[in-house]
C-alpha cells in the first residue's frame, strides 16, 4: 500500500472524481469509484445500494446538480480502510424546483484489488 500522505490525497481525487461524475452524469466515472456493495444514506434518510444510486438518483433524468462543492476536506486512514469528511455545498434540480443547501458528508473508503474504492456514504443537513 502507499503511504498515508498519497493515500490520503488520492482518496480526495477519487471524492472530487465522484462529485464530478454526479455533474456531469457520467456513469462510468461514477461506476468505476464505487465499490460493489457501496451504500448511500442521503440526508432524507434514503438508503441506496450502487444500482439504486448511480440508476435511480445519479442518472435520473428528472435529477440535476449545477453544483457540488466541498471544503473542509479531512481523511482519517487505518490500515484499508479511511474515512472521508467534507462540508458539500450542493445545488440540485428536481423536476421544476432548484434548492440550495449544505450539507456534511462522511465517506468510507476502502483498499481493494486496484486500489481505493468508495464503500459508503452518508449525507447530513448543515442546518445555519
Amino acid at each position: 500500500m502507499t503511504t498515508s500522505n498519497t493515500s490520503s490525497q488520492e482518496i480526495i481525487r477519487i471524492h472530487n472524481d465522484v462529485y464530478k461524475a454526479l455533474l456531469e452524469k457520467n456513469r462510468d466515472g461514477l461506476t468505476t469509484q464505487l465499490y460493489g456493495q457501496f451504500s448511500f444514506t442521503s440526508a432524507d434518510a434514503v438508503l441506496m445500494d450502487k444500482q439504486l444510486f448511480v440508476e435511480g438518483f445519479a442518472m435520473n433524468p428528472g435529477i440535476r446538480f449545477t453544483e457540488l462543492t466541498s471544503t473542509d476536506k479531512k481523511v482519517v486512514i487505518a490500515g484499508s480502510t479511511a474515512v472521508l469528511t467534507a462540508i458539500v455545498h450542493i445545488t440540485i434540480t428536481k423536476g421544476d424546483k432548484t434548492q440550495s443547501m449544505d450539507e456534511r458528508v462522511t465517506e468510507t473508503y476502502i483498499f481493494a484489488e486496484k486500489g481505493w474504492v468508495l464503500l459508503g456514504m452518508q449525507a447530513t443537513y448543515v442546518v445555519r
